[in-house]
């Protein structure tokens, strides 16, 4: 359970800080990727990059998934996810950065977080 807290944690923030903060949205669920819109609080981001490729991260279920540039979908972590919300400060600059909490647990184990993670771009 630690291992794949910390895994979740680690593959967020280290995409984050290497995203685009103009093209890195928010959006409800992973169903409104296409159509939006997109919104301040959500169980899903799309995280745009200086490449130009997307890549889309999200619960889904009880599993947090990967969407890759093509379009593949990967579950990186099954069955233990019980919440993961991207989340907005309402402050002006709150689009250089992304917060994030997330609660996973196996029945027995809980673990949560709070993470805020900066934009290097």
């Amino acid at each position: 359970l630690q291992r794949d807290h910390a895994l979740i944690i680690e593959l967020l923030s280290n995409e984050i800080r290497s995203g685009s903060s103009d093209s890195s949205f928010i959006y409800e669920d992973s169903s409104r990727v296409a159509t939006g819109p997109t919104v301040q609080s959500g169980s899903c981001l799309k995280m745009g990059y200086p490449s130009g490729e997307d890549q889309v991260f999200y619960q889904g279920g009880e599993d947090f998934v990967l969407i890759t540039p093509s379009g593949t979908k990967i579950r990186l972590v099954t069955g233990i996810v019980d919440s993961l919300r991207f989340y907005y400060d309402n402050v002006s600059d709150s689009t250089r950065y992304i917060n994030f909490n997330l609660f996973v647990n196996n029945g027995n184990l809980n673990l949560s977080s709070k993470n805020t993670v900066f934009f290097r771009n």
